[in-house]
């Protein structure tokens, strides 16, 4: 019982501690699965409990039943006793009689033989009682030594569990700790926030103002930037098919979409720079069915990248030559064949594009 009440008091101190502490979600947690385990323990032993009273009652009533044998067993001796006292008597009388006629000689003999198989047949009786109370005996002896060795079982695993209970109560000291040591460095927290509140607002207001400061001079940046920074770009593609090249022949892509800055000459293919600064140089060429034309992109007549298709099934099939340069003003650049075969042929369309755009002056 004292145990009981031990593990009902570390419950009640579980859950004290679980109101008290709001701020510990981890400790609740482990209190609350420690909780569970010691609920788990004590109706593990409730049933052992019951378990020992039920044995011990079988116990008590195997007893009761196994006096009742031998008051029955020591009562039919007696009986039997008195019986052979009887005869004995009998027979004495029967001896010293010598007026008694053949009748009753007859009789007499026939009531000894009565009496002589009586006494055989209780002989016989009282040998099987007495084999039967033996074994009685051994059944029951077997039976307390049974219920002996479950009580040591049952006595072990209540040890074992009062040992769980003793190390649960020392894990709860120990967790009790750690949420007093929380506590406290929350309250400490609590206290430098409550001191250092009014010194972040003003931090806070400062920090505001330079974000103000920073955006107005990106904005003025951003007005800048659209109003005087130059616009140059060109975008154009090939019209139709193209075939017949030569090698080393610039390719023409007449049909132009956007000429910002007039840097595209169209008629010659050529884009001519207008102002000094960073340039993309994009180029893509597709070509038809079993053509495996070669072609560069170059600046004032100097490759500065190659390409190579080699479209020799039934598909079409098409490459890039892309560049990042620093360009001055008058510099020119074109897209010219290579390698080139009387009958490889230039997709038009969509299918091939020159593009150049200033990125930074």
């Amino acid at each position: 019982m004292a145990c009981f009440s031990n593990v009902s008091g570390f419950i009640l101190i579980l859950l004290s501690y679980n109101c008290d502490v709001s701020s510990g979600n981890n400790y609740d947690k482990q209190l609350s699965k420690m909780e569970e385990e010691l609920l788990n323990m004590m109706e593990i032993i409730l049933n052992l409990r019951r378990d020992l009273n039920k044995e011990r009652t079988e116990r008590k009533e195997n007893s009761e039943v196994l006096n009742r044998k031998i008051s029955q067993c020591t009562c039919e001796i007696q009986d039997m006793n008195r019986l052979q006292n009887y005869i004995d008597n009998v027979t004495v009388r029967s001896d010293v009689s010598e007026c008694v006629d053949n009748k009753k000689i007859k009789n007499l003999e026939k009531g000894l033989a009565k009496e002589k198989v009586l006494r055989i047949m209780t002989g016989n009786k009282v040998s099987s009682l007495e084999k039967e109370l033996e074994k009685f005996r051994n059944l029951v002896e077997n039976k307390l030594n049974e219920q002996s060795d479950h009580l040591k079982v049952q006595k072990a695993k209540v040890t074992s569990f009062e040992n769980d209970i003793s190390q649960a109560n020392v894990n709860v000291g120990s967790l009790q700790t750690d949420i007093n040591n929380m506590a406290s460095v929350i309250g400490s927290i609590r206290s430098d926030i409550h001191s250092t509140k009014g010194d972040t607002g003003e931090r806070l207001r400062n920090v505001e103002a330079k974000i103000k400061t920073v955006e107005g001079n990106v904005e003025n940046i951003n007005t800048a930037l659209k109003t005087d920074a130059p616009k140059i770009a060109f975008h154009a593609r090939v019209s139709s098919n193209l075939s017949q090249f030569s090698p080393g022949q610039t390719i023409i892509f007449d049909d132009v979409y956007i000429n910002l800055g007039n840097g595209y000459l169209r008629n010659r293919g050529v884009f001519r720079v207008p102002i000094e600064g960073i340039y993309i140089i994009l180029v893509t060429v597709s070509t038809d069915a079993r053509s495996a034309p070669d072609y560069e992109v170059v600046r004032n007549g100097t490759p500065i990248s190659r390409a190579s298709i080699a479209a020799n099934t039934d598909i079409f099939i098409g490459s890039s030559c892309n560049a990042i340069l620093s360009l001055n003003v008058g510099d020119e650049i074109w897209a010219k064949t290579g390698y080139y075969r009387s009958t490889d042929k230039i997709r038009g369309l969509l299918f091939s594009t020159f593009s150049v755009g200033l990125i930074s002056n």
